[in-house]
């Protein structure tokens, strides 16, 4: 089965990741780290320019290694 699915328009040449949004997401746990990583993936994918995905340090040090355009913030730094 194929899909058509619109494509995002092609970004100018003179914008930055600020440009285009940005997303806190708030995702994941030590029993589900993959909510994190697929929800931030999922954010970039449709356009936002800057993720920042807040979560514990398991989940953020999983998803730094297989996503390191998307930016971490541990729970920790609340306090």
């Amino acid at each position: 089965m194929e899909y058509n699915l619109p494509k995002l328009p092609k970004r100018p040449e003179n914008s930055n990741k600020g440009t285009f949004g940005k997303v806190l997401n708030i995702a994941g746990s030590d029993y589900m780290p993959g909510a994190g990583y697929l929800s931030s993936i999922s954010a970039l994918k449709t356009g936002a320019g800057y993720v920042e995905l807040l979560s514990t340090e398991k989940v953020l040090t999983a998803v730094s290694h297989l996503a390191p355009e998307i930016v971490l913030v541990p729970t920790k730094e609340l306090n």
